[in-house]
């Protein structure tokens, strides 16, 4: 089997939910090869035992350009690719589509697809849409949720399948801790369709510590980011294992601005520590959280802060 995980950005030290769902799917297959960029592999290299075929990528920023003018140099040598195995694209980045719509033939190809990138991202929403249109040609589309498989059924796919995802919650109940440090807490990719711009927003004039843990994202984004940041709010990177579990525990609350999620893994673990999550109101969480979370209309600020203050003293 050949796995194509091209679009990881150089610098993350972090892999998405849907990557994540992806290697777990496929870390027993034997023999699997995997596709990386030159740069940026390691975070898939130290969970998987695999052969590995690296693509040199010319950038080693990840500024938005950077990043996407190395995808197309991956796509194109991609293509050039001489294999007799079945395939699995791990998103719907085209860097990962395109090589395995021209390299298909007679090999399957299995497709994931995570979320539905909304039309106001309007160049990110084009790129999906062809990478949509090269997917119809896949064997089988695997998806984590029943509003995209409704939407690719209603685009013409003929095999759409959902993946059920756990998480080790044996793993979260083993640790404990003493007591709350933190009001409350973020984790997740520290990019803009997080919600990362709207976190200080909402703690603005907050009493207490705000902890976000997390990494990735554009560097461009993360400086800005970090910038607006208040002394209250607290940055301390991407955490794994039990030391994320330990810091999620410490706090009081959860804080979700998020404005496009697929399943979130980060929600299942959250929610695993017994924590009130505060979420804006995404059509999926009715699917996947309903009765579970503590919702309020997309954008609203203040109603957000809102809800915050009633945890906060409650």
């Amino acid at each position: 089997m050949l796995a194509f995980f091209n679009s990881l950005i150089p610098t993350s030290e972090m892999l998405s939910g849907g990557a994540q769902i992806v290697l777990e799917s496929i870390k027993n297959e034997y023999p699997l090869t995997v596709s990386l960029p030159s740069r940026g592999g390691y975070v898939v290299i130290k969970q998987l035992q695999a052969n590995y075929r690296f693509t040199k990528t010319p950038f080693k920023s990840n500024h938005p350009i950077c990043i996407f003018l190395n995808w197309v140099v991956m796509a194109v040598m991609c293509c050039r690719f001489v294999i007799n195995e079945d395939i699995v694209t791990s998103g719907d980045y085209f860097c990962d589509t395109l090589p395995a719509f021209f390299l298909k033939g007679k090999n399957k190809w299995t497709a994931y697809m995570f979320h539905i990138i909304p039309r106001k991202r309007f160049l990110s929403y084009l790129i999906q849409q062809f990478s949509i249109l090269l997917m119809k040609h896949a064997d089988r589309v695997v998806v984590c949720n029943p509003l995209i498989k409704d939407y690719l059924l209603n685009r013409g796919f003929k095999q759409v399948l959902i993946q059920e995802v756990g998480i080790d919650e044996e793993a979260i109940k083993k640790v404990k801790v003493e007591e709350k440090i933190y009001q409350a807490c973020f984790m997740g990719r520290l990019s803009p369709s997080k919600g990362i711009f709207d976190l200080p927003r909402i703690w603005e004039g907050m009493q207490g510590k705000l902890l976000v843990i997390g990494g990735g994202g554009f560097s461009s984004d993360v400086e800005r980011f970090k910038k607006l940041c208040p002394k209250n709010i607290i940055l301390v990177g991407h955490k794994e294992g039990e030391e994320k579990y330990k810091l999620l525990k410490q706090s009081k609350f959860f804080i979700f601005p998020s404005y496009e999620e697929g399943l979130s893994l980060t929600l299942k673990e959250v929610l695993a520590c017994d924590l009130p999550v505060i979420a804006w109101d995404l059509p999926v969480y009715k699917e996947l959280y309903e009765g579970k979370l503590i919702t309020v209309p997309i954008g609203d600020i203040e109603k957000f802060r809102e809800k915050v203050r009633e945890l906060c003293v409650s």
